[in-house]
């Protein structure tokens, strides 16, 4: 065998070892991530479960703003996909997901569309084994259930202590909290329509309290978003698809 020759084979076997090399490092790193368990539970998210987003429904430019990403941490390493996210809100158009990926520790779920002001919306996932719910009620400062004057006291009295806590007073989405957001809040108030904002009125006593609710049907345990059960009977949750009796 010529210098060449062996030179070519010992480059070639130099070549075929680290190959399998690299095929053993990525079998090392490819390890099978379990599914959900029954206790399976959220140690973060953003935004956080029970969320009330308060600001404007569009950004400075006049664009839909609000909430359309979620970032979860889950306490232990889950398998997260299309397959096992669920997400119910009380629309008329449904939401659905868009996109997840998987980001250093954080899941990070994005929605087709924004919540839109007075709509609330509940995101399950591993089939109701934990979620976070999340809605929309622009200008409710004070959380309780509807846009008045009290919310605009509210958000003056916030002002003038100079709080900083953008997230939830930060009305017109400019990232500052200040007399501008007062001041948008209260146009809004007085001539709903001129501005871009809607006043939302929502009545706690007679709107239905919705949410996600463990149903035993047909012999099927599982999760249902509404105030009762439909076709079945309540169990307690999580419960993910095993067999019941009704």
């Amino acid at each position: 065998m010529s210098g060449r020759s062996i030179i070519r084979a010992q480059v070639l076997t130099v070549g075929l070892v680290a190959v399998q090399a690299v095929a053993q490092n990525r079998a090392s790193v490819n390890i099978v991530v379990p599914d959900f368990t029954l206790d399976t539970r959220i140690v973060w998210s953003d935004p956080p479960d029970h969320f009330v987003d308060t600001s404007q429904p569009y950004d400075l430019n006049g664009r839909p703003a609000g909430i359309d990403t979620i970032y979860v941490e889950f306490d232990r390493e889950v398998r997260l996909s299309y397959a096992n996210i669920d997400v119910a809100a009380n629309s008329r158009e449904p939401i659905t997901v868009a996109d997840v990926w998987y980001d250093n520790g954080t899941w990070v779920v994005v929605l087709d569309r924004v919540l839109l002001p007075g709509e609330s919306a509940s995101m399950a996932f591993g089939g109701g084994v934990t979620y976070i719910a999340f809605e929309s009620r622009p200008g409710d400062i004070n959380h309780d259930g509807r846009t008045d004057r009290k919310d605009l006291a509210n958000l003056s009295q916030v002002v003038e202590s100079g709080a900083v806590d953008v997230v939830a007073y930060d009305f017109n989405r400019d990232g500052l909290v200040d007399n501008g957001d007062v001041q948008d809040l209260q146009e809004t108030l007085e001539r709903p329509g001129r501005r871009q904002t809607p006043v939302v009125w929502i009545d706690t006593d007679t709107e239905p309290l919705r949410g996600w609710i463990c149903c035993c049907t047909d012999g099927v345990c599982g999760v249902q978003w509404s105030e009762s059960c439909v076709g079945g009977s309540p169990r307690v949750c999580p419960c993910t698809g095993g067999s019941c009796i009704d």
